[in-house]
């Protein structure tokens, strides 16, 4: 028998109130008003699978525990992903590689979970109607992009690494073997938290676009326990708006303006002066003209644009576009350009978002083997144990053997 919202609630109150935490610490913990969070518990207002899986990190508890009546729980990740995205199972490798990466975001939580340690602050549930046209899901986009760079600080900078950024919001992430026509997939599930892969055989403009737009899929989309970023459903509503989320999130308006500026480029072709004496009481005005065709923007300037914020020629020129620095007769022969832009960029030696980089997925690891190495410590797990989690990870048996020693070294009894 399926779950009802009644009794979810009072598990969810009293597994608040066994945590030791006050309604208010939970609503902002999600994001949401305290008045929410009060519905919520009172059973009139139904919760979404992100915040069950938040609400379950935030106060300690199984969520299976929590949801032990409601079948459709009992599905695993794998299960949930394949049968969205019946493709990955189809190629053995591809099918190795996706499995053995939820394993080890599904080790993580368990680590997580028995060494009492507080994973970081997890970023916000941005509560949205879907949206019901095109443009209405670039507007969301757009703004939710502009919202979240505010509240992690970032004003104009430059994401430096989008995969720990993600990390840092409590959210796994990293790289596998997928499909060409896979760009990634976000998934929200109890064993494995919220996780984000993406496919690490893209090169790195487009991976940092794709870790991008998962994590959109992870802050706008918490009714949905898979999203996955295909060919297929490239032209979704809600496909629209993590791209629109990813392009203004990685290169934000005023951060490209600023750049323009600095190459003396988007600006007026006629610029008025003026100046007020205190002492004649008048105005002096003078008026400085720049050529017209200085102020047009190149390819090359796509191109430092591009540079400056890690993404793609394309996707920069795209950007430029849609923030009126560029108007759409200017945007084809520019995007006609991008192997010139991309020369340019190679000549210079700068051309990092069109390498292929190493296919590895060690920030995952990192986290994993720390986890298990202060778990191993406090004697939460076995050596055994900690060693089955190193060979997961892909460390070698002589690897395993001087981890061990090295960490037991460490231990105090």
């Amino acid at each position: 028998m399926a779950l009802d919202r009644a009794t979810l609630a009072d598990r969810l109150r009293d597994a608040r109130k066994n945590g030791g935490i006050n309604q208010e610490q939970a609503a902002e913990y999600l994001g949401i008003p305290r008045t929410a969070m009060v519905q919520i518990e009172q059973g009139s207002r139904s919760v979404s699978s992100l915040e069950l899986v938040r609400l379950a990190q935030l106060y300690r508890v199984d969520l299976v525990e929590l949801l032990e009546d409601q079948p459709v729980e009992a599905d695993s990740p794998l299960q949930l992903l394949f049968r969205i995205a019946p493709g990955l199972e189809q190629d053995p490798e591809t099918k190795s590689c996706v499995t053995r990466c939820l394993e080890l975001c599904e080790i993580g939580v368990e680590l997580e979970q028995s060494i009492h340690v507080q994973s970081n602050p997890l970023a916000p549930s941005y509560q949205l109607l879907p949206p019901q046209d095109r443009k209405e899901a670039m507007r969301q986009g757009f703004d939710v992009a502009e919202t979240e760079r505010r509240r992690l600080g970032l004003g104009t900078a430059r994401i430096t690494d989008m995969a720990d950024l993600i990390s840092e919001q409590g959210i796994w992430a990293t790289g596998a073997q997928l499909p060409d026509g896979i760009a990634g997939f976000c998934i929200k599930h109890p064993k494995v938290g919220i996780s984000i892969i993406v496919n690490y055989s893209h090169p790195k403009g487009r991976k940092r676009f794709s870790y991008a737009h998962e994590y959109a899929h992870a802050l706008m989309d918490g009714d949905s326990a898979v999203n996955v970023t295909d060919r297929d459903n490239a032209t979704d509503l809600v496909e629209t708006r993590a791209n629109c989320f990813a392009a203004a999130f990685l290169a934000p308006e005023a951060g490209i303006w600023e750049v323009l500026s600095d190459i003396q480029k988007g600006q007026p072709s006629r610029v008025t002066f003026s100046v007020f004496s205190e002492v004649t009481k008048t105005a002096t005005e003078a008026e400085l003209r720049r050529s017209a065709r200085s102020q047009a923007i190149t390819y090359q300037d796509v191109a430092i644009v591009a540079h400056h914020f890690l993404v793609s020629y394309q996707s920069a020129a795209y950007r430029l576009r849609s923030i009126g620095a560029i108007s759409a007769a200017e945007l084809e022969p520019l995007l006609e350009k991008e192997p010139a832009g991309s020369k340019y960029l190679q000549l210079l030696g700068i051309d990092a978002v069109n390498k292929r980089e190493d296919p590895s997925d060690r920030e995952l690891n990192g986290m994993v083997l720390y986890l298990a190495s202060t778990a191993y410590r406090g004697g939460e797990i076995s050596s055994g144990r900690f060693a089955e989690i190193m060979e997961t990870a892909g460390l070698s048996a002589d690897n395993r053997r001087e981890v061990l020693d090295l960490t037991a070294g460490l231990m105090v009894f």
